[in-house]
């Protein structure tokens, strides 16, 4: 003889399956209609958006007397591995604005201009206002075997995050 109470745990059981598949169904709903909705299209036609600025252009922005549109022009020549800015990105190595010393360093560590190795590792040594992480980027991009000596005192630096540049 099975106890009453049988008939209630086997409704309540029951109970429970039902609330559980709905709550399944409620969950699988709710996930399919709540995606994020698509970012809208870009409304400009392509030919209206901001062509780029020419190699030829940017080896002009190096001589602006705006420090900004300099530094900038320095970035992109060297990201665009463009050679013949070389000669300028040396001489902009000893230019008065600690950002267009920077960029310049960067750009041509990113050309791999060997010649301007011992230039950007005085500077790593001699420049207080940039960061000597700049410099050390530079050099390291730029790949050049003779830079070791010069980034090797960095090893005893106190400051971790040189150290690990260094490295």
């Amino acid at each position: 003889i099975k106890p009453t109470f049988y008939h209630l745990d086997k409704f309540m059981n029951e109970q429970i399956k039902i609330l559980l598949v709905l709550s399944l169904a409620l969950s699988t709903f709710t996930m399919i209609n709540c995606e994020p909705k698509p970012e809208p299209q870009n409304s400009v036609p392509e030919e209206m958006n901001e062509e780029e600025i020419s190699s030829s252009e940017l080896l002009k922005q190096l001589d602006s007397q705006d420090v900004f549109i300099r530094s900038q022009a320095t970035i992109q020549l060297g990201s665009r591995k463009e050679k013949a800015s070389i000669p300028k990105l040396r001489s902009l190595l000893k230019d008065k604005e600690p950002g267009v010393r920077a960029g310049a360093a960067i750009a041509l560590g990113e050309l791999s201009d060997k010649k301007s190795t011992a230039d950007i590792a005085l500077l790593l040594g001699s420049d207080k206002e940039n960061p000597k992480e700049v410099y050390l980027d530079a050099l390291a991009r730029m790949k050049d075997p003779s830079a070791g000596s010069r980034i090797t005192p960095i090893l005893n630096s106190e400051d971790a995050t040189l150290r690990l540049i260094a490295v």
